[in-house]
């Protein structure tokens, strides 16, 4: 199972990705930058 992101806008966008743990705590976050009208696909890591 794969995930993507696309960016339908003719500006620059960021992601903030944020995985929690069982109780609520942040465990990781990651940003992630897309050029106006940028495709991003792929498997999570974590």
């Amino acid at each position: 199972m794969g995930i993507a992101f696309v960016n339908v806008e003719n500006s620059s966008a960021a992601v903030i990705m944020t995985a929690y743990s069982d109780i609520g705590d942040i465990i990781y976050e990651e940003t992630l930058y897309l050029g106006p009208y940028e495709k991003v696909v792929g498997l999570p890591s974590h």
